[in-house]
């Protein structure tokens, strides 16, 4: 070893000057063997006034276990100001660490001032630049600053892994004025190169535990920028993200990765990305859990610097948790390249997912998810998206009333075609509160750019939304689904249940093509009571047909008591841009028996354009109700061409009674 103690140290600077130091400076480990340490503290040392400097401190040669500044298990370094610069474990051939405290402590409840920058000079796998293990302690005084740097070794071609910046396991951190760390990961040709690795961690603060300007390696694939593998926690205090981003040009380079459990009081952060890889390259991404019961924030927005496939700003397929009177609220942005061919990069995407807000009481628990699509030519880039034959389970548990999750502000990106604003393509359950979707748009210029897509099952007690539309995209006569649906609930899909009490959704077409619906309903649709306002798309100037307010393609409704169903024509100068379309496949309608079981058809009307009438209300197909009332108010045909009637039947309708008032031709 350079320097290294064989018992204890008391260090004396006893002049009346606060720049009083203590210098270890330009220690280097030896050569020949293994674990050749620069300054090896194994007794206690201690500084009662002054600096305890250590600068340009590194490891020796040859094999492997080189560190630069060691403090072993029966060590412990004390003084009100540490300082470490240029700590670098020397270049041997595997886990030679800048700093390493193997079960040892440093600092004291004296410490006041601690800023560490160690790195590895090593050129295989494990060379770190900061290691606390084995309950290796940390300790800062009640308003230190503490600031810790780690650079993770290796050589680019090299066939090392798993040179992390700063990798704590079973570590013991303590300063209540908070503590910020910057890891960088390392290079090598097998990858696992993380900025920050957490295999356990105590952190003790009533501070912030912030992780900042931390970055994954490169070389290989699997370079994270934070990587939690195990266990973390915090009983007080905020763990904050801030710049934090995967490393590498391969795959699966993730910002923030939960493999365990992490936990904090407030948990915030912004600026997490995927690395600038070539597919799976995730802001965020969690497969533990995220949060606990003493958890009562996390606000988190991360995105994907990946220019592939699958680059997606959050993946949840963990569980995120807070407590009563909590709040979520996710932001993930999608990642891809325009001039790429890459598809599917979503902005949050759920794979059998759990979020949790509330453990019982009338405190209000609030859930928000933000997800705007990525881009690339292959599309398929939605908002929010829902695996197909998942499961994500929302439990809002909470007696308010007012318990909430909202998808504000979702939109699909770019390229390709079927960009989706939000994408239910599993199942979403409900057993309390509300669901609310908010300015939800399908993205792209193509065709098939939906606002909400319901291709599972979506169930919860309330279901509510407007501003919902299909993207800006022109829609074809390919197929029905080929325009730029608001709301689009297929074959299949369900929508609401009987333990629904009210589902209320209002949506449109920003398409300006051809069967640019506002709501089309091939699935079910459920609830107490029961409200659907539907607006078609087109332009004026643009040859498009057939933009309905509402189109029904053998879907069902069912109630308890109220259905109402509002559709607006949209435009195109080849017509047929009715308010509300049942086709040939039919609408089954199911009610309640009593006198307050109604379907009304209210404030329908056709749109403009063409040489083929805009109806109100057009019913190819059949409409058989056994119970209930079936009313039509307000009907009026569209403009500009003729044969624009209020209400037209060219199928059969039924039911036990039929009523109608201001049906008007256009």
């Amino acid at each position: 070893d350079g320097v290294s103690t064989g018992s204890s140290v008391r260090l004396n600077l006893n002049g009346s000057s606060n720049s009083d130091t203590c210098l270890f400076s330009n220690c280097i480990g030896g050569s020949g063997g293994s674990g050749n340490i620069g300054v090896n503290i194994a007794t206690t040392v201690s500084l009662v006034r002054g600096a305890l400097q250590f600068t340009s401190i590194s490891g020796g040669s040859a094999t492997t276990g080189n560190h630069g500044l060691m403090i072993t298990s029966a060590g412990t370094l004390i003084a009100p100001t540490i300082l470490c610069s240029d700590i670098v474990g020397g270049p041997g051939s595997g886990s030679d660490y800048g700093l390493y405290i193997n079960g040892g402590t440093l600092g004291s409840s004296l410490l006041s001032n601690l800023i560490v920058s160690a790195s590895s000079l090593g050129t295989g796998s494990s060379e770190i630049g900061i290691v606390v293990d084995s309950n290796g302690s940390i300790i800062a005084a009640t308003s230190a600053t503490v600031s810790l740097m780690g650079i993770g070794g290796g050589i680019y071609s090299g066939a090392g892994q798993g040179n992390n910046g700063i990798y704590l396991n079973s570590a013991i951190l303590t300063s209540a004025n908070g503590m910020t760390l910057t890891g960088i990961g390392g290079a090598g040709s097998l990858g696992l190169h993380s900025g920050i690795q957490i295999n356990g961690a105590t952190i003790t603060t009533t501070s912030s535990f912030i992780c900042s300007n931390c970055t994954g390696g490169t070389g290989g694939s699997s370079n994270y920028g934070v990587f939690f593998s195990s266990s973390f926690s915090m009983v007080n205090g905020t763990l904050q993200f801030n710049n934090v981003s995967g490393g590498g040009v391969t795959t699966n380079n993730y910002g923030v990765y939960v493999v365990g459990a992490g936990a904090a009081p407030s948990i915030l952060g912004n600026d997490i990305y995927g690395g600038s890889g070539t597919g799976s390259d995730y802001g965020l991404y969690i497969t533990g859990t995220l949060g606990d019961s003493t958890t009562n924030q996390i606000e988190l927005t991360a995105g994907s610097l990946g220019t592939g496939s699958n680059e997606y700003g959050i993946y949840l397929g963990g569980s995120v948790v807070v407590n009563s009177g909590g709040t979520i609220n996710l932001t993930g942005l999608g990642g891809g390249l325009y001039s790429s061919s890459g598809q599917q990069n979503v902005g949050i995407y759920c794979n059998g997912a759990t979020l949790t807000a509330g453990a019982g009481g009338s405190q209000v628990n609030t859930i928000v998810l933000t997800g705007i699509g990525g881009v690339g030519s292959g599309g398929l880039h939605h908002g929010v998206m829902v695996e197909a034959s998942t499961t994500t389970a929302i439990n809002l548990n909470g007696t308010s009333g007012v318990d909430t999750i909202s998808l504000v502000n979702c939109s699909g990106g770019n390229g390709g075609a079927s960009n989706y604003g939000v994408n239910i393509g599993g199942n979403i359950t409900m057993v309390n509160g509300t669901m609310q979707f908010q300015a939800i748009t399908g993205g792209g210029s193509t065709t098939s750019n939906h606002g909400l897509y319901v291709g599972g099952t979506l169930i919860a007690p309330v279901i509510l939304g407007t501003d919902i539309y299909g993207g800006p995209g022109v829609g074809t006569n390919a197929t029905s689904s080929s325009g730029n649906i608001g709301i689009y609930v297929p074959s299949g899909g369900v929508l609401g249940s009987s333990v629904a009490n009210t589902l209320r959704l209002t949506a449109g077409s920003l398409g300006s093509g051809r069967n640019e619906y506002g709501i089309f309903i091939g699935g079910s649709v459920t609830a107490n009571g029961l409200t659907l306002n539907g607006t078609g798309g087109g332009l004026y100037s643009n040859s498009g047909q057939q933009n309905y307010g509402i189109y029904f393609n053998g879907g069902s409704l069912s109630a308890n008591s109220l259905i109402t169903l509002t559709g607006l024509g949209g435009s195109g100068t080849n017509g047929s841009n009715h308010g509300v379309m049942v086709d040939t496949s039919g609408l089954t309608v199911s009610l309640s028996s009593g006198s307050t079981s109604i379907v009304t058809f209210l404030n329908c009307s056709g749109g403009s354009g063409g040489s083929s009438g805009n109806y109100g209300v057009n019913f190819t197909g059949n409409l058989l109700m056994v119970t209930g009332t079936l009313q039509f108010s307000s009907l009026t045909g569209g403009s500009n061409s003729p044969t624009n009637y209020g209400l037209y039947i060219a199928g059969n309708v039924s039911a036990p009674i039929i009523l109608g008032s201001d049906i008007y031709g256009g």
